[in-house]
Protein backbone atom coordinates (compact mmCIF):
# COMPACT_ATOMS: atom_id res chain seq x y z
CA UNK A 1 0.00 0.00 0.00
CA UNK A 2 0.98 3.57 -0.13
CA UNK A 3 1.93 3.44 3.35
CA UNK A 4 4.63 0.80 3.39
CA UNK A 5 5.68 2.60 -0.34
CA UNK A 6 6.52 5.77 1.26
CA UNK A 7 8.02 3.92 4.47
CA UNK A 8 10.78 2.27 1.91
CA UNK A 9 11.30 5.64 -0.42
CA UNK A 10 12.14 7.19 3.45
CA UNK A 11 14.63 4.25 4.35
CA UNK A 12 16.43 3.85 1.06
CA UNK A 13 17.15 7.61 1.10
CA UNK A 14 17.99 7.92 4.49
CA UNK A 15 20.50 5.23 3.84
CA UNK A 16 21.97 7.31 0.92
CA UNK A 17 22.12 10.00 2.71
CA UNK A 18 24.30 8.77 5.41
CA UNK A 19 26.55 7.39 2.64
CA UNK A 20 27.24 10.33 1.28
CA UNK A 21 27.66 12.20 4.56
CA UNK A 22 29.29 9.11 6.43
CA UNK A 23 26.92 10.09 9.42
CA UNK A 24 24.22 8.01 11.06
CA UNK A 25 20.33 8.87 11.76
CA UNK A 26 20.50 8.41 15.16
CA UNK A 27 23.32 7.35 15.62
CA UNK A 28 25.23 9.58 19.21
CA UNK A 29 28.53 9.59 17.95
CA UNK A 30 28.15 10.77 14.55
CA UNK A 31 24.41 12.24 14.13
CA UNK A 32 22.79 12.79 10.98
CA UNK A 33 20.93 15.79 11.28
CA UNK A 34 17.60 17.03 9.08
CA UNK A 35 15.58 20.12 8.50
CA UNK A 36 12.05 19.17 7.06
CA UNK A 37 9.86 21.94 5.56
CA UNK A 38 7.33 22.91 2.84
CA UNK A 39 8.05 22.51 -0.72
CA UNK A 40 5.52 24.06 -2.39
CA UNK A 41 5.60 25.38 -5.69
CA UNK A 42 4.22 28.94 -5.02
CA UNK A 43 5.96 30.10 -1.62
CA UNK A 44 3.74 30.90 1.20
CA UNK A 45 6.44 32.60 3.54
CA UNK A 46 6.35 31.83 7.13
CA UNK A 47 2.68 30.13 6.70
CA UNK A 48 3.85 26.93 6.52
CA UNK A 49 5.42 24.82 9.33
CA UNK A 50 9.34 24.48 9.20
CA UNK A 51 12.04 22.29 11.91
CA UNK A 52 15.03 22.03 12.14
CA UNK A 53 17.50 19.58 13.66
CA UNK A 54 15.34 16.82 13.61
CA UNK A 55 17.19 13.52 15.01
CA UNK A 56 18.34 15.32 17.94
CA UNK A 57 17.58 13.45 21.33
CA UNK A 58 18.07 13.90 25.03
CA UNK A 59 20.49 11.48 24.81
CA UNK A 60 22.27 12.22 20.81
CA UNK A 61 22.03 15.60 22.52
CA UNK A 62 24.32 15.33 25.40
CA UNK A 63 27.00 12.95 23.66
CA UNK A 64 27.05 15.81 21.10
CA UNK A 65 27.53 18.65 23.38
CA UNK A 66 30.68 16.68 24.35
CA UNK A 67 32.66 16.95 21.58
CA UNK A 68 35.48 20.02 21.10
CA UNK A 69 33.64 23.73 20.69
CA UNK A 70 30.33 21.85 20.19
CA UNK A 71 29.02 22.48 23.85
CA UNK A 72 27.13 25.70 23.26
CA UNK A 73 26.20 24.69 19.43
CA UNK A 74 24.28 21.31 20.60
CA UNK A 75 22.31 22.94 23.50
CA UNK A 76 21.17 25.76 20.66
CA UNK A 77 20.02 23.27 18.20
CA UNK A 78 17.83 21.13 21.01
CA UNK A 79 16.23 24.60 22.30
CA UNK A 80 15.35 25.36 18.61
CA UNK A 81 14.07 21.62 17.66
CA UNK A 82 11.85 21.86 21.00
CA UNK A 83 10.67 25.26 20.46
CA UNK A 84 9.60 24.30 16.88
CA UNK A 85 8.19 21.16 17.91
CA UNK A 86 6.02 22.78 20.71
CA UNK A 87 4.45 25.32 18.27
CA UNK A 88 3.63 22.94 15.75
CA UNK A 89 1.23 21.90 18.58
CA UNK A 90 -0.19 25.07 18.95
CA UNK A 91 1.82 26.65 21.53
CA UNK A 92 2.82 30.23 21.36
CA UNK A 93 5.89 31.52 20.42
CA UNK A 94 5.59 33.99 23.29
CA UNK A 95 6.23 30.91 25.57
CA UNK A 96 9.60 30.59 24.53
CA UNK A 97 10.43 33.95 24.08
CA UNK A 98 9.65 34.76 27.93
CA UNK A 99 12.24 31.59 28.76
CA UNK A 100 14.98 33.21 26.58
CA UNK A 101 14.18 36.96 28.07
CA UNK A 102 14.45 35.26 31.66
CA UNK A 103 17.42 33.78 31.55
CA UNK A 104 19.22 37.26 29.41
CA UNK A 105 17.97 39.36 32.46
CA UNK A 106 18.93 36.55 35.20
CA UNK A 107 22.65 36.52 33.64
CA UNK A 108 22.55 40.19 32.62
CA UNK A 109 23.47 39.51 28.82
CA UNK A 110 22.39 41.05 25.40
CA UNK A 111 22.80 38.13 22.99
CA UNK A 112 22.68 34.62 23.46
CA UNK A 113 25.81 33.79 21.85
CA UNK A 114 27.42 35.23 25.44
CA UNK A 115 25.13 32.27 27.39
CA UNK A 116 27.99 28.88 28.36
CA UNK A 117 27.37 25.94 27.52
CA UNK A 118 25.61 24.99 30.74
CA UNK A 119 23.19 27.94 30.64
CA UNK A 120 22.26 27.26 27.30
CA UNK A 121 21.75 23.35 29.09
CA UNK A 122 19.48 24.99 31.75
CA UNK A 123 17.19 26.24 29.17
CA UNK A 124 16.47 23.74 27.37
CA UNK A 125 14.93 21.82 30.26
CA UNK A 126 13.17 25.31 30.95
CA UNK A 127 12.13 24.72 26.89
CA UNK A 128 11.25 21.41 28.27
CA UNK A 129 9.08 22.73 31.16
CA UNK A 130 6.66 24.91 28.73
CA UNK A 131 6.16 20.97 26.60
CA UNK A 132 5.16 19.59 29.73
CA UNK A 133 2.44 22.09 30.86
CA UNK A 134 0.90 22.00 27.15
CA UNK A 135 1.34 17.99 27.87
CA UNK A 136 3.21 17.82 24.83
CA UNK A 137 6.18 15.55 24.32
CA UNK A 138 9.47 15.79 22.14
CA UNK A 139 9.29 12.24 20.37
CA UNK A 140 12.98 10.68 21.52
CA UNK A 141 12.66 7.67 18.80
CA UNK A 142 14.30 9.89 15.97
CA UNK A 143 12.58 7.80 13.09
CA UNK A 144 9.13 8.75 14.97
CA UNK A 145 10.45 12.04 15.27
CA UNK A 146 10.96 12.23 11.83
CA UNK A 147 7.93 11.17 10.49
CA UNK A 148 6.10 13.41 13.02
CA UNK A 149 7.75 16.21 11.88
CA UNK A 150 6.75 15.48 8.34
CA UNK A 151 3.24 14.99 8.47
CA UNK A 152 2.86 18.33 10.40
CA UNK A 153 4.83 20.07 7.54
CA UNK A 154 2.15 18.24 5.29
CA UNK A 155 -0.87 19.02 7.62
CA UNK A 156 0.06 22.91 7.82
CA UNK A 157 -0.62 23.53 4.03
CA UNK A 158 -4.46 23.33 5.83
CA UNK A 159 -3.98 25.22 8.69
CA UNK A 160 -6.32 28.32 9.04
CA UNK A 161 -3.25 30.67 8.74
CA UNK A 162 -2.43 29.17 5.75
CA UNK A 163 -5.71 28.90 4.14
CA UNK A 164 -5.91 32.68 4.46
CA UNK A 165 -2.71 33.46 3.52
CA UNK A 166 -3.25 31.52 0.08
CA UNK A 167 -7.01 33.27 -0.55
CA UNK A 168 -5.09 36.68 -0.15
CA UNK A 169 -2.14 36.06 -2.61
CA UNK A 170 -4.73 34.36 -5.13
CA UNK A 171 -3.16 30.95 -4.87
CA UNK A 172 -4.91 27.70 -5.39
CA UNK A 173 -6.01 25.49 -2.81
CA UNK A 174 -5.49 22.50 -5.30
CA UNK A 175 -1.44 23.13 -5.34
CA UNK A 176 -0.66 20.95 -2.19
CA UNK A 177 2.87 20.93 -0.50
CA UNK A 178 6.00 18.55 -0.82
CA UNK A 179 8.62 18.02 1.83
CA UNK A 180 12.04 19.08 1.91
CA UNK A 181 14.15 17.10 4.15
CA UNK A 182 17.81 18.36 4.06
CA UNK A 183 20.85 17.46 6.01
CA UNK A 184 21.25 20.18 9.04
CA UNK A 185 24.39 22.59 8.15
CA UNK A 186 25.31 24.26 11.30
CA UNK A 187 25.33 28.18 10.95
CA UNK A 188 25.73 28.82 14.97
CA UNK A 189 28.68 26.69 15.17
CA UNK A 190 31.06 29.75 16.06
CA UNK A 191 31.47 33.32 15.64
CA UNK A 192 32.25 32.91 11.92
CA UNK A 193 29.63 30.99 10.94
CA UNK A 194 26.23 32.26 9.93
CA UNK A 195 23.09 32.33 7.80
CA UNK A 196 21.44 34.44 5.78
CA UNK A 197 19.06 35.86 2.21
CA UNK A 198 19.75 37.79 -0.63
CA UNK A 199 18.35 38.53 -3.52
CA UNK A 200 19.96 39.41 -6.92
CA UNK A 201 17.83 42.08 -8.43
CA UNK A 202 17.51 45.51 -5.93
CA UNK A 203 13.99 47.42 -6.16
CA UNK A 204 15.58 50.53 -5.12
CA UNK A 205 18.57 50.29 -7.65
CA UNK A 206 18.09 51.78 -11.41
CA UNK A 207 20.84 49.69 -12.79
CA UNK A 208 20.11 46.72 -14.82
CA UNK A 209 22.03 43.05 -14.07
CA UNK A 210 22.58 41.49 -10.89
CA UNK A 211 23.45 42.97 -7.96
CA UNK A 212 23.33 41.27 -4.47
CA UNK A 213 21.48 42.27 -1.43
CA UNK A 214 19.86 40.98 1.63
CA UNK A 215 20.61 39.62 4.99
CA UNK A 216 22.87 37.82 6.85
CA UNK A 217 23.47 36.96 10.66
CA UNK A 218 26.27 35.23 12.48
CA UNK A 219 26.15 32.18 14.82
CA UNK A 220 22.08 31.69 14.05
CA UNK A 221 19.91 29.41 11.97
CA UNK A 222 18.33 30.20 9.07
CA UNK A 223 14.74 30.70 10.73
CA UNK A 224 16.44 33.25 12.76
CA UNK A 225 16.68 35.82 9.55
CA UNK A 226 13.43 34.80 7.38
CA UNK A 227 11.10 35.20 10.55
CA UNK A 228 12.72 38.54 11.26
CA UNK A 229 13.53 37.73 14.54
CA UNK A 230 17.18 38.95 14.68
CA UNK A 231 19.17 42.52 13.48
CA UNK A 232 20.97 41.80 10.17
CA UNK A 233 23.83 42.75 8.34
CA UNK A 234 24.09 43.35 4.93
CA UNK A 235 24.79 41.42 2.21
CA UNK A 236 27.10 44.44 0.17
CA UNK A 237 29.05 47.26 0.45
CA UNK A 238 26.53 49.36 -1.17
CA UNK A 239 23.77 48.65 1.28
CA UNK A 240 26.27 48.53 4.18
CA UNK A 241 26.80 52.65 3.28
CA UNK A 242 23.05 53.32 2.89
CA UNK A 243 22.62 51.34 6.51
CA UNK A 244 25.33 53.14 8.34
CA UNK A 245 26.72 49.58 9.30
CA UNK A 246 30.26 48.01 10.63
CA UNK A 247 29.77 44.96 8.49
CA UNK A 248 29.06 43.41 5.48
CA UNK A 249 29.39 40.08 4.07
CA UNK A 250 31.19 41.40 0.50
CA UNK A 251 33.54 42.68 2.92
CA UNK A 252 34.24 40.62 5.73
CA UNK A 253 33.44 37.45 4.32
CA UNK A 254 34.90 37.94 0.65
CA UNK A 255 35.15 34.64 -0.67
CA UNK A 256 31.70 33.71 0.41
CA UNK A 257 30.78 37.16 -1.45
CA UNK A 258 32.33 35.99 -4.53
CA UNK A 259 31.00 32.30 -4.67
CA UNK A 260 27.53 33.67 -4.43
CA UNK A 261 28.16 36.14 -6.78
CA UNK A 262 29.54 33.33 -9.32
CA UNK A 263 25.86 31.13 -8.14
CA UNK A 264 23.93 34.18 -9.25
CA UNK A 265 25.48 34.75 -12.68
CA UNK A 266 25.74 30.91 -13.28
CA UNK A 267 21.72 30.91 -12.99
CA UNK A 268 20.72 34.11 -14.30
CA UNK A 269 23.24 34.54 -17.39
CA UNK A 270 23.93 31.03 -18.12
CA UNK A 271 21.14 29.03 -17.42
CA UNK A 272 18.45 31.91 -17.87
CA UNK A 273 16.65 32.15 -14.76
CA UNK A 274 14.85 34.93 -13.37
CA UNK A 275 15.76 36.97 -10.50
CA UNK A 276 16.52 34.65 -7.74
CA UNK A 277 16.20 34.49 -3.98
CA UNK A 278 18.72 32.61 -2.49
CA UNK A 279 18.88 30.91 1.13
CA UNK A 280 22.68 29.87 2.29
CA UNK A 281 24.64 28.75 5.55
CA UNK A 282 27.98 28.63 6.05
CA UNK A 283 30.03 27.47 8.76
CA UNK A 284 32.88 29.55 8.09
CA UNK A 285 35.03 32.02 6.36
CA UNK A 286 36.26 29.84 3.25
CA UNK A 287 33.99 29.03 0.00
CA UNK A 288 34.26 25.46 0.89
CA UNK A 289 32.41 26.09 4.12
CA UNK A 290 29.20 27.91 2.02
CA UNK A 291 26.21 25.91 1.58
CA UNK A 292 22.73 27.05 -0.75
CA UNK A 293 19.76 25.51 1.04
CA UNK A 294 17.57 26.62 -1.18
CA UNK A 295 17.29 29.09 -4.73
CA UNK A 296 13.55 30.08 -5.54
CA UNK A 297 12.63 33.45 -8.28
CA UNK A 298 12.47 36.75 -6.87
CA UNK A 299 9.24 38.45 -6.21
CA UNK A 300 9.41 41.52 -7.83
CA UNK A 301 6.43 44.15 -7.29
CA UNK A 302 6.06 46.73 -10.00
CA UNK A 303 3.46 49.42 -9.40
CA UNK A 304 3.90 52.08 -12.13
CA UNK A 305 2.82 54.73 -9.93
CA UNK A 306 3.65 55.32 -6.28
CA UNK A 307 3.47 58.26 -3.73
CA UNK A 308 6.29 59.86 -2.24
CA UNK A 309 6.31 62.86 0.45
CA UNK A 310 5.69 66.11 -1.11
CA UNK A 311 7.33 68.10 1.39
CA UNK A 312 11.66 68.08 0.79
CA UNK A 313 12.55 65.87 3.56
CA UNK A 314 15.14 68.16 4.63
CA UNK A 315 12.06 69.87 5.99
CA UNK A 316 11.37 66.96 8.30
CA UNK A 317 13.00 65.87 11.52
CA UNK A 318 13.40 62.21 11.69
CA UNK A 319 12.31 60.65 14.44
CA UNK A 320 13.83 57.31 13.48
CA UNK A 321 15.50 55.62 10.51
CA UNK A 322 15.58 51.21 9.55
CA UNK A 323 16.11 49.22 6.06
CA UNK A 324 12.40 50.98 3.62
CA UNK A 325 11.03 48.09 1.98
CA UNK A 326 8.84 48.68 -0.79
CA UNK A 327 8.41 52.17 -2.76
CA UNK A 328 7.64 55.63 -1.61
CA UNK A 329 5.83 56.70 1.43
CA UNK A 330 2.76 56.35 3.41
CA UNK A 331 1.05 58.48 5.92
CA UNK A 332 -1.40 56.32 8.47
CA UNK A 333 -2.69 55.26 11.82
CA UNK A 334 -0.02 53.63 14.39
CA UNK A 335 -1.81 49.91 14.68
CA UNK A 336 0.29 47.25 17.54
CA UNK A 337 -2.46 44.91 17.28
CA UNK A 338 -5.69 42.73 16.34
CA UNK A 339 -7.53 45.18 18.50
CA UNK A 340 -6.07 48.35 17.25
CA UNK A 341 -7.23 47.27 13.53
CA UNK A 342 -10.06 46.69 14.55
CA UNK A 343 -10.89 49.88 16.10
CA UNK A 344 -9.07 52.41 13.41
CA UNK A 345 -9.62 50.53 10.25
CA UNK A 346 -12.60 52.77 9.44
CA UNK A 347 -11.01 55.93 10.14
CA UNK A 348 -10.51 56.21 6.12
CA UNK A 349 -6.93 55.91 6.75
CA UNK A 350 -4.05 54.19 6.16
CA UNK A 351 -2.95 51.21 8.91
CA UNK A 352 0.81 51.25 9.81
CA UNK A 353 1.52 48.04 11.67
CA UNK A 354 4.16 48.31 14.03
CA UNK A 355 5.93 45.45 16.02
CA UNK A 356 9.13 44.13 17.49
CA UNK A 357 9.41 41.74 14.49
CA UNK A 358 6.46 39.71 12.68
CA UNK A 359 6.40 36.02 13.41
CA UNK A 360 4.00 34.02 11.29
CA UNK A 361 1.37 34.22 13.45
CA UNK A 362 1.20 38.20 13.43
CA UNK A 363 1.15 37.90 9.56
CA UNK A 364 -2.23 38.02 8.89
CA UNK A 365 -2.47 41.27 10.12
CA UNK A 366 -0.27 42.52 7.56
CA UNK A 367 -3.23 41.61 5.16
CA UNK A 368 -5.46 43.92 6.70
CA UNK A 369 -2.59 47.21 6.84
CA UNK A 370 -0.44 49.76 4.21
CA UNK A 371 2.50 49.97 6.10
CA UNK A 372 5.24 48.23 8.52
CA UNK A 373 7.40 48.99 10.72
CA UNK A 374 9.96 46.63 12.59
CA UNK A 375 12.25 46.79 15.48
CA UNK A 376 14.12 43.74 14.19
CA UNK A 377 14.03 41.17 10.95
CA UNK A 378 15.49 42.73 7.59
CA UNK A 379 14.11 42.99 3.82
CA UNK A 380 14.83 38.87 3.26
CA UNK A 381 12.00 38.40 6.32
CA UNK A 382 8.85 36.18 6.25
CA UNK A 383 7.20 40.09 6.98
CA UNK A 384 9.16 42.04 4.46
CA UNK A 385 8.82 39.97 1.31
CA UNK A 386 5.05 39.36 2.25
CA UNK A 387 4.62 43.44 2.54
CA UNK A 388 6.63 43.77 -0.85
CA UNK A 389 4.16 41.04 -2.69
CA UNK A 390 0.98 42.81 -1.53
CA UNK A 391 2.48 46.64 -2.54
CA UNK A 392 2.86 47.60 1.41
CA UNK A 393 5.44 50.24 2.30
CA UNK A 394 7.77 50.19 5.28
CA UNK A 395 11.12 50.72 7.38
CA UNK A 396 12.33 46.98 8.69
CA UNK A 397 15.10 46.80 11.71
CA UNK A 398 14.61 50.39 13.55
CA UNK A 399 16.90 49.85 16.08
CA UNK A 400 15.30 52.52 18.11
CA UNK A 401 11.64 51.03 18.19
CA UNK A 402 10.12 49.51 21.90
CA UNK A 403 7.11 48.54 21.25
CA UNK A 404 4.86 47.59 24.35
CA UNK A 405 2.19 45.42 22.59
CA UNK A 406 0.21 44.72 25.96
CA UNK A 407 -0.15 48.58 26.60
CA UNK A 408 -0.72 49.44 22.52
CA UNK A 409 2.19 51.68 22.50
CA UNK A 410 5.55 52.29 21.39
CA UNK A 411 8.84 54.66 21.78
CA UNK A 412 11.05 55.62 19.28
CA UNK A 413 14.10 57.07 20.88
CA UNK A 414 12.56 59.44 23.17
CA UNK A 415 9.45 59.69 21.76
CA UNK A 416 6.77 58.23 23.07
CA UNK A 417 3.41 57.05 20.90
CA UNK A 418 0.57 54.89 20.76
CA UNK A 419 -1.97 53.35 18.96
CA UNK A 420 -3.97 56.39 16.93
CA UNK A 421 -1.39 58.25 16.41
CA UNK A 422 -0.32 59.41 13.30
CA UNK A 423 3.19 58.79 11.73
CA UNK A 424 4.80 58.91 8.12
CA UNK A 425 6.84 56.02 6.79
CA UNK A 426 9.27 56.61 4.11
CA UNK A 427 10.18 53.42 2.24
CA UNK A 428 13.30 55.43 0.06
CA UNK A 429 15.33 56.94 2.93
CA UNK A 430 14.00 54.12 5.62
CA UNK A 431 12.73 56.91 7.81
CA UNK A 432 9.89 57.67 10.12
CA UNK A 433 8.27 60.88 10.62
CA UNK A 434 5.78 62.56 13.42
CA UNK A 435 2.05 62.94 12.37
CA UNK A 436 1.00 63.24 8.22
CA UNK A 437 2.63 64.71 5.54
CA UNK A 438 1.03 65.58 1.76
CA UNK A 439 2.25 63.15 -0.30
CA UNK A 440 2.51 63.13 -4.62
CA UNK A 441 2.24 60.52 -7.02
CA UNK A 442 4.96 59.73 -9.43
CA UNK A 443 5.57 57.86 -12.02
CA UNK A 444 7.87 54.53 -11.39
CA UNK A 445 11.14 54.48 -14.09
CA UNK A 446 11.42 50.86 -13.60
Amino acid sequence: DISSEFDQLLWDNLRKMERYTGLGFGNPQKPLLFSVRSGAPMSLPGAMDTFLNIGLTDQITLQLSQRPNYGWTAWDCYRRLIQSWGMAYGISRDEFDNVMIDYKKRYDIQQKTQFSPQQMRDMVQDYKKVLSRYNVALEQDPYRQLYKSISHVLDSWNTKRAKMYRAKLHIAEEWGTAVIIQKMVLGNISLQSGTGVLFTHADWSKEPGIFLNGDFTLCSQGEDVVAGLVHTMPISEAERFHRNGDMSLEKDFPALYRRLLRYARQLIEEHNYPHQEIEFTFEGSSEKQLYILQTRNQVIHKNPEYQVLGTSDTQLESMGSGIGIGKGAVSGIIVINQEDITCFKDRGEALILVRPDTVPDDMMMLFECQGLLTSRGGVTSHAAVTATRLGLIGVVNCRDLVVNEENSTCRIKDVELKAGDMITVDANGGTIYMGKYPLQSVQSLV
